[in-house]
């Protein structure tokens, strides 16, 4: 089907339109979520509950790339409510490290998580300090990686104030993190190329 014929329908509440954007982008979602959070219960929640939403709301989108973004979104949001509420997050991490290295490399790579898990905590809470639109415009440079134009368009804001947030916001970061902005571009990059997967 037609990717714009495709939306209209899902906008209409089409059952075939659903199934086919529901089993596009779930269990890449879950593949996300699965980074950062090991309750697979909890992983379920945070994965469907975007589609729910956009249910009892009836929301709309004008593409399924817009689509993409708000999943990719409320995602990276609700996990970073998950983390900040959740105490076990160190047992998490020593559940993800357990299942994907040697006993050897166990302690190494719990460490190298929970540095990252900590950093990456601090990423997002910056982020959701800034002023709305910025923190929006910012979230889908990085997170959705849109094209400047396009949240523009989006936003109906002039394309040099795309720009400016997504500046402003970098400098932010900079002056927050210092010496420690390369792992936080590193962060940032490697979140980007798991939403690839999304796409």
């Amino acid at each position: 089907m037609d990717e714009n014929l495709l939306i209209q329908k899902f906008n209409e509440g089409d059952p075939k339109a659903w199934s086919e954007l529901v089993n596009r982008f779930q269990p890449r979602i879950y593949f996300f979520l699965k980074k950062f959070i090991q309750d697979e219960w909890q992983v379920s929640v945070i994965r469907d509950d975007g589609f729910i939403k956009i249910w009892e709301k009836q929301l709309k989108f004008d593409s399924i790339k817009e689509l993409q973004a708000f999943l990719i979104i409320k995602a990276k949001n609700d996990t970073m409510n998950y983390l900040k509420s959740n105490s076990s997050l160190s047992n998490n991490l020593l559940a993800y490290s357990m299942s994907h290295g040697s006993e050897k490399d166990t302690e190494d790579n719990i460490a190298l998580e929970l540095e990252h898990a900590n950093l990456w905590a601090e990423i997002l809470q910056e982020i959701d300090k800034q002023p709305k639109k910025r923190k929006e415009v910012f979230e889908l440079f990085y997170f959705a990686e849109f094209e400047a134009k396009d949240i523009a368009r989006m936003k109906n804001i002039h394309l040099s104030k795309v720009y400016d947030y997504k500046k402003t916001v970098e400098n932010e970061l900079k002056k927050k993190f210092g010496s420690a902005l390369n792992k936080v571009i590193y962060l940032l990059f490697i979140t980007a190329c798991l939403l690839e997967q999304i796409i």
